[in-house]
């Protein structure tokens, strides 16, 4: 097959081609509609943003307070886990530095953890 073989078939294929055109109606119809579902997006997940700010702080703002009252309550949990730790374990001392230390930042955890759900609980995504 030589060049202008190819050449006429592929200006053969050109003069068939007939492409359906929508109106302009139609197609701006569509776009309309595209660009609507994706501003619908993009304010959910702006919504979506915003409430997870506010549980982020909430969170961050529990565990600081909790971590403060851990510290000011030190040497009651130290008393605490040395009244566990008499019976259990010979060199109390460092059981119990241990035992209050771990207790405080469970507690602080877990109150972070608590203002992060109660702030999402709070500032729901839908709506």
């Amino acid at each position: 097959m030589n060049t202008d073989d190819k050449h006429d078939n592929l200006a053969e294929l050109f003069r068939n081609f007939d492409p359906e055109l929508h109106s302009d109606h139609s197609f701006m119809h569509d776009v309309q509609q595209r660009i609507e579902g994706v501003d619908m997006v993009r304010k959910e997940c702006a919504k979506t943003r915003h409430a997870t700010r506010y549980a982020v702080v909430a969170g961050i703002i529990a565990g600081f307070i909790a971590g403060v009252i851990a510290t000011l309550t030190y040497p009651h949990l130290t008393a605490i886990a040395t009244g566990i730790s008499d019976t259990a374990v010979q060199s109390y001392e460092t059981w119990t530095n241990t035992a209050a230390q771990i207790l405080s930042v469970a507690f602080s955890i877990g109150s972070a953890l608590g203002g992060y759900n109660l702030a999402l609980k709070l500032f729901p995504t839908k709506g």
